[in-house]
């Protein structure tokens, strides 16, 4: 292979400094080429990388020298024939550099190639991309955030969501070293307190019981900010009572309030024998065919037989019941027994 770069652009090339190849035809006794085979287009191509244009044909100023085919006819571009005898004519050169060999644009290319076959110096350090994100701090790690202790009330975790079909039952506790509620004057305290925040906003207390150091209540809201609203009310009211009762200040209930969000009958009717006979649970039961007067047990529709301290159920104190479940849901799993 014999490449020769251009010292001027080929007709129709656009670009200067393209590489031809061509192959020595005859060789003379000095061992000069005096006939040049022309590569065809696409082998010209493939050996140089930087020839894109198939308008570089003989004619073209290769490093002072003009190619002209030896037959008749022209060179048309995408000829059949790759093998075509050339024969090199000198022409007026435009510059030192075309009317010598040694151009400096082959001895430029030659110092290229130089530098190309030294072996490269080593790289710098790979910097890797970071994954971006909104917070780069923060989350979970192993033994992160606050101590946990065998105290620990209610998770902080988000609530469960609530609708209008369903019944929660809430828990409050007491704090530790107040009195007890099931004596008389704290326990008018909490229910008048229950009972003026029992219905507000769509949130609803249908019943409730008071027990020594903790309260169950049975609630219906209309969402989960509802039931969260009207809890924090009714807190406040009760908390804010006690303390005007005991003459006091500070906290009144141990932690957040507990709440399970049920949605079958079987659910509600099981809340409702536990709320009724939790005082029996603590160790306080009613007497024989009574019910427990701590709760709103008395104004309940729902037993086999009527308690012997039953109140008529239209002065119910708390709110009435509107969802399917509480109504009349939870007696498909039959009604209520009274202790024996």
């Amino acid at each position: 292979w014999l490449r020769l770069s251009s010292a001027a652009s080929a007709p129709g090339c656009g670009r200067g400094g393209c590489t031809f190849c061509f192959v020595p035809g005859s060789v003379g006794s000095g061992r000069r080429p005096t006939g040049f085979t022309l590569v065809s287009r696409r082998s010209c191509i493939a050996a140089c990388p930087r020839h894109r244009s198939s308008s570089c044909l003989p004619g073209a100023k290769v490093a002072g020298i003009e190619f002209q085919p030896l037959g008749s006819g022209n060179l048309r571009s995408g000829h059949k024939n790759p093998s075509l005898f050339l024969q090199p004519i000198l022409c007026r050169a435009s510059s030192p550099d075309m009317a010598h060999p040694t151009s400096r644009s082959s001895s430029s290319n030659r110092s290229k190639r130089k530098r190309r076959s030294s072996p490269r110096a080593p790289r710098g350090p790979r910097y890797e991309q970071l994954r971006l994100c909104r917070n780069l701090h923060g989350g979970w790690r192993p033994g992160s955030g606050r101590p946990r202790s065998e105290s620990a009330g209610v998770s902080h975790q988000t609530r469960s969501a609530v609708t209008r079909h369903q019944v929660v039952h809430v828990t409050m506790k007491l704090r530790d070293g107040l009195r007890g509620l099931r004596n008389d004057g704290e326990c008018q305290e909490v229910w008048r307190h229950l009972i003026a925040g029992s219905q507000r906003d769509g949130f609803r207390i249908v019943h409730a019981t008071v027990q020594s150091n903790h309260v169950h209540l049975l609630c219906e809201g209309e969402s989960r900010d509802t039931l969260w609203r009207g809890m924090c009310g009714v807190a406040t009211r009760v908390a804010k009572g006690l303390n005007r009762f005991w003459g006091r200040r500070g906290k009144v209930f141990k932690d957040r309030y507990h709440d399970r969000v049920m949605g079958s009958p079987r659910e509600v009717r099981r809340a409702l024998a536990y709320l009724f006979g939790n005082a029996a649970h603590h160790g306080r039961p009613p007497k024989r065919g009574r019910v427990d007067g701590r709760s709103s047990a008395p104004w309940f529709e729902g037993w086999t037989q009527a308690p012997a301290n039953a109140r008529p159920h239209g002065e119910h104190p708390l709110a009435r019941a509107r969802s399917f479940l509480l109504r009349t849901g939870w007696k498909r799993w039959g009604l209520l027994e009274l202790e024996p």
